[in-house]
């Protein structure tokens, strides 16, 4: 199976791609889906941050307080790095067991911080840089945000 990493910046049109590449019926493993499940209420990730940041970034109906969550993480390049410590050996392994389970004759995988993590180098066989204007990333990210 041929296995590509798909990424790119922030607002660069991964979405885009990784949607049209279902829709042809190529199998999609999304590594920020990925994470918002380990996210999710009783997800596998949520002991550890909540043993990490405590109740401050708790809703009090056990849902993750994302908003609070990323004010401290992008407020402080340490809580990021924590973050990510917590979240990215979760999310690799979710993406290895996927890929285990697929027989298909390729794979995308979407992973926005592929270049950043390293972490994945040795899975891909090769790898798609989604990229576009920066006003337009710009442009998209005001949008949604």
């Amino acid at each position: 199976m041929l296995k590509i990493g798909l990424t790119g910046g922030i607002g660069s049109g991964k979405t885009s791609v990784s949607d049209i590449f279902s829709e042809l019926g190529v199998p999609v493993i999304d590594t920020d889906l990925v994470a918002r499940q380990l996210t999710a209420r009783d997800g596998a990730a949520l002991p550890e941050i909540r043993s990490a940041w405590g109740e401050l970034v708790m809703r009090p109906d056990g849902e993750l307080d994302r908003d609070a969550l990323r004010r401290r993480i992008f407020a402080a390049p340490e809580e990021r790095r924590r973050l990510e410590a917590i979240l990215h050996p979760l999310i690799r392994r979710q993406v290895v067991a996927e890929l285990a389970s697929l027989n298909a004759p390729y794979v995308v995988v979407v992973i926005p911080l592929l270049v950043e993590t390293g972490n994945y180098r040795e899975l891909l066989d090769r790898v798609l840089v989604v990229d576009c204007q920066e006003s337009l990333q710009l442009e998209r990210v005001r949008a949604r945000s």
